[in-house]
């Protein structure tokens, strides 16, 4: 029997739903709000941007920590951005208004904009500790607190938007659409649903 035959929830749980993106985002906002120090102010402040931009993109985290904002950010004009690949070359994924407004004004602040090349570059098993302690915060299971499941959760919104499967596969850098569809497992209760 498999493991997900052993444990029907955990194969249920693969994504968050609406509710729990909401309440994990709510998470990381009030904890980077909370910080009296400058230096967790700051580095708070980066993992909120990170989590910002793996909420919105459905990149992996590699690729988010990769980024080099004086590059690999395009905030201004109508089709805000972030471009993933070699030197800003690669795929270009929107960011939502709100994201891109957000990211516009970490860059102005003198505290985070002296560095900003190195805005995102942070170990990947820090970020996931805090994705961890953050999710535990918002009542989330632990299996569910982990930058690929954001993307997966991200790859199933833009389904559920009628986003066809070619342009999902593309936005997040998928070599072929079967890798994409596997986003879409769906538990016996959405398919009902």
């Amino acid at each position: 029997m498999s493991e997900a035959e052993n444990h029907p929830a955990r194969a249920e749980a693969r994504s968050l739903d609406e509710a729990q993106v909401a309440r994990l985002e709510k998470s990381f906002r009030l904890w980077m709000e909370s910080s009296r120090r400058r230096a967790d102010a700051v580095s708070r402040r980066r993992l909120w941007l990170i989590f910002l931009l793996l909420r919105s993109t459905g990149a992996r985290l590699g690729e988010v920590l990769g980024l080099d904002p004086t590059r690999d950010l395009r905030l201004d004009g109508e089709r805000p951005a972030a471009c993933f690949g070699p030197n800003g070359e690669g795929r270009e994924v929107p960011l939502p208004a709100d994201v891109a407004r957000i990211l516009r004004e970490a860059l102005a602040d003198p505290t985070l904009a002296a560095d900003a090349a190195k805005l995102f570059d942070m170990d990947q098993g820090h970020v996931r500790r805090k994705f961890y302690e953050r999710a535990e915060e918002a009542g989330i299971p632990r299996e569910l607190a982990s930058p690929s499941v954001l993307r997966r959760s991200r790859a199933r919104q833009l389904m559920r938007q009628d986003v066809p499967l070619p342009v999902v596969q593309r936005l997040l850098g998928q070599s072929s659409a079967d890798l994409t569809a596997a986003f879409s497992d769906y538990s016996d209760d959405e398919a009902g649903r």
